[in-house]
């Protein structure tokens, strides 16, 4: 039985309605046949044959702690929403999927050989049921929260398939998931899954605002214990490429959050801190670049910085990283932080304004500004045995005069 294209379920709908009204009385004495019922959030069968037969083997295949599925219903919801069309056992569709939890079927008291079976069985496909193994359950995670809230897609990071599975690589992979674990995961895509599983049998709001991209706090899938360098790294990387740059490699951005107060995961505005930093890498991957790839960048430009429109705005971050990266030159110009900050005043570029001095890479090569000195302040900590390259820059010298 070939399950029905998306084009083609309105119509199914109501050629079904007016079958069921003339076979009312035979078809509940076929063996097999249940009621057919109708979800409001996705509008397709629910007693498909082949969600049937695709739900029966993966929770014989996949029980107790390999479950990845809360409950029948969800199954049977998440399943309508598979790719049916495309046969390839080795992509997002459902073919993938059922023959991955058969697969897992035949594996017997071997949890660690059945589990990423029933990982791509699940509703992310895993690394088997993608195209794109590099980052595993993306394109499932996309093509299923497409479907079940189309509304709140648009508003909270992506229009376009392709878009939300490059921004998904940012997430914190589902890795070996299920629906026990994932929705105690935070700031997750295993957590982001299990509410959109979710949302296609209750597109609500909690379900939806959980499953999106963007990690709203007031919401199932939030961030949870300490900010995070790897994750920080991830986001701000992937989000602010381009004329938006903030750093120039991944090391550099390792280096300079090492040296970043971690605050909390709650941090937003008037917070010096990684979770800060990270919380606007959020608005950068899901609203617009500018002005978030700035806050989120070394400087904090005025918004991550506990002293906001001051001068000290820019320069704490400033003075913070010069000496890290430059502690020799730093200890011969200062005698103490206080007078690094009073220095640092002075410099264009102290006091922030999000339309002239918003730091970015390529606005910071060169010049007299504080931009280009922390820029030279990042890479003397990215690449410390050759720090004395870039030192002299840091405190004023070319190409930073």
């Amino acid at each position: 039985m070939k399950r029905t294209t998306k084009s083609s379920r309105p119509v199914f709908a109501v050629a079904l309605a007016v079958l069921g009204i003339w076979l009312l009385g035979s078809c509940q004495s076929i063996a097999g046949i249940e009621d057919v019922t109708y979800n409001e959030g996705i509008g397709v069968s629910q007693s498909s044959v082949e969600c049937q037969e695709y739900c029966d083997t993966v929770e014989a295949a996949c029980p107790g702690d390999l479950a990845v599925y809360e409950d029948r219903t969800t199954c049977e919801a998440t399943c309508a929403a598979f790719d049916a069309d495309d046969p390839s056992e080795e992509a997002d569709t459902f073919a993938c999927r059922l023959a991955q939890a058969k697969v897992a079927q035949t594996i017997k008291n071997d949890f660690t050989e059945k589990q990423p079976h029933c990982v791509a069985a699940g509703p992310g496909g895993g690394s088997f049921c993608s195209s794109q193994s590099e980052n595993p359950d993306c394109e499932g995670y996309c093509s299923l929260f497409m479907q079940a809230c189309p509304s709140t897609q648009a508003d909270w990071g992506f229009g376009k398939h392709d878009e939300c599975v490059q921004k998904c690589a940012a997430l914190e992979p589902a890795g070996r998931y299920t629906a026990e674990s994932a929705p105690d995961t935070g700031d997750t895509l295993a957590c982001r899954l299990f509410y959109t599983s979710r949302a296609l049998v209750d597109p609500s709001d909690t379900n939806c605002l959980s499953a999106a991209l963007y990690p709203h706090e007031d919401q199932k899938c939030k961030p949870i214990g300490d900010p995070d360098c790897d994750h920080y790294c991830s986001i701000v990387q992937l989000a602010c490429t381009g004329d938006a740059e903030v750093y120039e490699s991944d090391e550099q951005c390792r280096q300079v959050c090492a040296h970043t107060e971690p605050g909390l995961v709650s941090d937003g505005v008037g917070h010096d801190t990684v979770g800060c930093r990270t919380y606007h890498s959020y608005n950068a991957l899901v609203r617009q670049e500018e002005p978030h790839c700035s806050h989120s960048g070394p400087a904090g430009n005025g918004v991550c910085s506990t002293t906001m429109d001051t001068s000290a705005a820019n320069c704490t971050p400033y003075c913070r990283l010069a000496r890290a990266g430059c502690e020799d030159l730093y200890n011969e110009h200062y005698a103490d932080f206080d007078e690094c900050l009073d220095d640092c005043s002075k410099v264009k570029g102290a006091v922030p304004d999000f339309e002239k001095n918003a730091y970015t890479v390529n606005k910071s090569q060169t010049g007299n500004t504080l931009q280009c000195r922390i820029l030279h302040a990042a890479r003397a900590l990215e690449k410390p045995d050759d720090a004395a390259a870039y030192c002299d820059a840091v405190f004023g010298d070319a190409p930073c005069n």
